[in-house]
């Protein structure tokens, strides 16, 4: 690259010489190619450097108050590590030791004494033109870095925004999934309730069958825990239900009963006549979810009635090969073509248009894969189709182990029941009532706080999510009250409340709805706790002790 002559003339050149004469020489052999400045008392160097920012430095080695190896070291402790200075070394002395001590020093270059002009003119030309092209380097890395700088500055926020764009789209998906699911969970959730109040009507028209009452707990259990399912909804894993000793067969009965309005009376409304068969083998017991698995099995009746639109047979077959439970259940309908069997288990794939969620087959693979099994599916358009499902055998299965029946309280209790649900306040208080306790109900915080100012109550149980005064602000009052009261949160948010027990306002978490033996257990449990006072105690004490809290 050739630089033009206007850089050489405009060159800074200083020369550092103690000897006037030859630094006067140097000064006219360089006239008129570059801007020259002389400095013959070596001390004054560093000012002059400072103050001219020199080009180049033209420097004597040998000078009386100061040499040039002096010069080049302390300029090397001023200068940038990248910096390329040039100085060219002017020398009598042409002995190997004085060019290696000059070198290591920062000399670029030498001049032996006498000086030529033309040489004197071309060495200088051709460090500065390495000097410029290094500052023209540096330059341009300086602008580099500058935009690299603004660019990853650009790039960091397009980042940052696309994940919060990100964020949002996974954040609208998964609100689209739920609602979806909603509508999958609400389709079970109907069927479950079907079951209640259709066997309930039953059982007002024949009180004495004991098998209704049974199913109608059977299905308000599972709804408890469909409405569970759909919470866990955002969680990562498993709902963590305990696995326990499932017998298959008699879970698919359950699942085949459960099904019939659906299978059978509805079946019948539309013209269709469709019949359920079963052929079981006897299966070692399952280490499962019950819930899951009932809910696995209704959920591929329901997809065979589905199939069956002109009405037909479902086949329900179980059987051991090897350390393998297999059960398939087959229809004699319609069939699927292989691109709906690809993609039948895909979440929200369905061809019932907007009548289908498309989450059965995809729930059942789930539940399946949880129970560390597979799923299978053999079909032919017009032929029909078999699930088949296989589930390992566990040799660490063990029956499950029935809970010992809570023991009775020294005597029945003075209860204060909160809740701002009239229904829900009659339906426990009766269940408590049929244990002999004495209940008494408040519809609100406000109202139960001024009943506990009044009565010494022996427990109070509330809601949580009240209007005014909510549970765990009620409860917090009376532990100000009177730390030793028991205090039970029954509550359908009991995920919210968090940890209960010795220091905290809550001494146990029910989430709602809770079984007459929850309550029972739940009840001993409070009495039965070494930081509570006994019964006797609590019933000796004057409901006037607590000073109201305002």
């Amino acid at each position: 690259m050739q630089l033009p002559k206007s850089t050489f003339e405009s060159a800074r050149v200083l020369i550092v010489d103690d000897d006037v004469r030859s630094s006067l020489l140097i000064e006219r052999m360089l006239r008129g190619h570059f801007q020259v400045h002389i400095v013959n008392d070596e001390r004054e160097t560093f000012e002059a450097f400072e103050r001219l920012h020199p080009d180049i430095l033209l420097l004597d080695i040998y000078m009386p108050h100061m040499d040039g190896f002096e010069i080049m070291r302390k300029l090397r402790e001023s200068l940038a590590a990248d910096d390329f200075f040039p100085i060219l070394v002017l020398t009598g002395d042409q002995s190997p030791d004085t060019k290696l001590r000059a070198l290591s020093a920062g000399a670029k270059d030498f001049l032996h004494k006498p000086l030529d002009a033309a040489e004197v003119t071309a060495r200088i030309r051709n460090l500065l033109e390495t000097r410029f092209l290094h500052l023209e380097l540096q330059s341009h890395n300086i602008f580099l870095e500058e935009r690299v700088h603004e660019r990853t500055a650009q790039l960091e926020s397009t980042l940052a925004n696309l994940r919060t764009t990100q964020a949002q789209v996974i954040k609208q998906e998964r609100l689209a999934a739920l609602g979806v699911m909603a509508s999958g969970i609400a389709h079970d959730f109907n069927n479950t309730l079907s079951s209640i109040l259709g066997y309930g009507e039953l059982l007002l028209e024949s009180p004495d069958h004991t098998d209704y009452l049974k199913r109608i707990l059977s299905a308000g259990h599972d709804a408890r825990q469909i409405v569970r399912r759909l919470r866990e909804f955002y969680k990562v894993g498993n709902t963590g239900e305990p696995l326990a000793a499932v017998h298959l067969n008699p879970l698919i009965d359950q699942a085949v009963t459960l099904t019939m309005p659906r299978w059978n009376n509805q079946a019948l409304t539309w013209g269709a006549h469709i019949t359920v068969k079963r052929e079981f083998r006897e299966l070692p017991i399952l280490a499962g979810n019950p819930v899951e698995l009932r809910e696995l099995f209704t959920n591929l009746i329901f997809n065979a009635v589905d199939a069956l639109p002109h009405g037909g047979q479902i086949l329900i077959r179980t059987a051991v090969e090897g350390e393998t439970i297999v059960v398939r259940v087959t229809d004699d309908g319609l069939g699927m073509d292989g691109d709906t069997a690809r993609r039948c288990m895909e979440p929200f794939f369905t061809t019932k248009g907007e009548q289908g969620t498309g989450l059965g087959l995809s729930v059942a693979h789930g539940i399946v894969k949880r129970h560390k099994g597979t799923i299978h599916i053999e079909t032919e358009p017009h032929v029909g189709t078999t699930v088949i499902l296989r589930f390992p055998v566990s040799s660490e299965v063990t029956s499950p182990e029935t809970l010992p029946i809570t023991p009775a309280l020294e005597r029945p209790l003075k209860i204060l029941f909160v809740d701002d649900q009239p229904i829900i306040s009659e339906l426990v208080s009766e269940l408590l009532r049929s244990d002999g306790h004495a209940v008494d109900t408040a519809g609100s915080g406000g109202l139960a706080l001024e009943k506990c100012q009044r009565v010494n109550y022996d427990l109070v149980i509330t809601d949580l999510a009240m209007p005014g005064m909510n549970g765990g602000q009620l409860a917090g009052v009376l532990r100000q009250l009177n730390p030793a009261k028991p205090i039970i949160m029954l509550t359908g948010f009991a995920d919210l409340v968090g940890e209960a027990g010795p220091g905290t306002n809550i001494d146990r978490v029910l989430a709602k709805p809770a079984s007459l033996e929850e309550l029972r257990r739940a009840i001993f449990e409070v009495f039965t706790q070494d930081r509570l006072v006994k019964l006797s105690d609590l019933s000796a004490a004057s409901p006037n002790q607590a000073q109201p809290v305002v």
